[in-house]
């Protein structure tokens, strides 16, 4: 299963993938979110690829390998730490496989995230295995190693089956992730947060974003009191709070 050959170029594939419904992903807070991709958002990965089912359920009816596609839209900055594979199994033969692609934007190229292994389809993220003829069920698979970039790179879902009657079939697949505070810049913005102090990295974030702008003078005033007037501004700047 080399998801290379199934993924090349990389802008035919996301071409394609363009019409499945995206998501909201989370966008703030530093716990585990998750970003689910449903069978409904599975398109043919390329213009020979065929597929069946239902909003549920999808195969790929003219071969094995990576035939479906999806794009998905994290944030920035977030890190992939799981993916977890949904699937319908009533057959010891066959299985269902998905991987995280990481498509280049200058190369034109995909390959798959790196996982914790013991997918015993190669180049998948995440597969159901061999003997899982037991009906609806799901598969784990820890990911790591890299951040989103979403300048550099694009990303997709690609599912398939090695089944083509519909024995197999993809359910869902869901991508765990961690947003992260940004690094902290070489110099300090403010004069009385240097790059010393223990909160400048994010002192430095909230300025990046647009949350504050200090109080004046060049300085941020780390240690003064703050009123709930300016946590209404903090938290409404933030949240991108709107009233209408």
């Amino acid at each position: 299963m080399e998801l290379t050959k199934r993924l090349l170029p990389a802008a035919f594939v996301l071409a394609l993938a363009a019409g499945a419904r995206a998501q909201a992903p989370d966008t703030f807070g530093t716990g585990i979110a998750y970003y689910t991709v449903d069978a409904s958002e599975l398109n043919p990965a390329f213009s020979d690829d065929l597929y069946a089912g239902t909003d549920t359920l999808r195969y790929s009816t003219n071969g094995a390998g990576f035939r479906l596609a999806a794009s998905i839209h994290l944030p920035s900055g977030a890190v992939p730490v799981s993916m977890q594979l949904y699937y319908y199994d009533t057959t010891a033969s066959g299985s269902a496989i998905a991987a995280l692609a990481i498509c280049s934007n200058a190369a034109g190229v995909c390959g798959a995230a790196p996982s914790s292994g013991g997918c015993v389809d190669g180049g998948a993220t995440v597969c159901s295995g061999t003997a899982a003829a037991n009906g609806y069920s799901s598969a784990f698979a820890t990911v790591g190693g890299f951040t989103i970039d979403n300048y550099a790179h694009q990303y997709l879902v690609v599912a398939g089956t090695t089944t083509q009657d519909g024995s197999t079939a993809i359910s869902s697949v869901r991508i765990g992730y961690t947003l992260q505070v940004s690094p902290a810049p070489g110099s300090a913005s403010f004069n009385d947060v240097p790059t010393s102090n223990p909160f400048f990295q994010y002192v430095e974030a909230l300025y990046a974003s647009g949350i504050t702008g200090g109080c004046g003078g060049g300085n941020y005033c780390p240690d003064a009191p703050l009123t709930r007037g300016q946590m209404a501004v903090f938290l409404s700047k933030a949240l991108g709070l709107q009233f209408n």
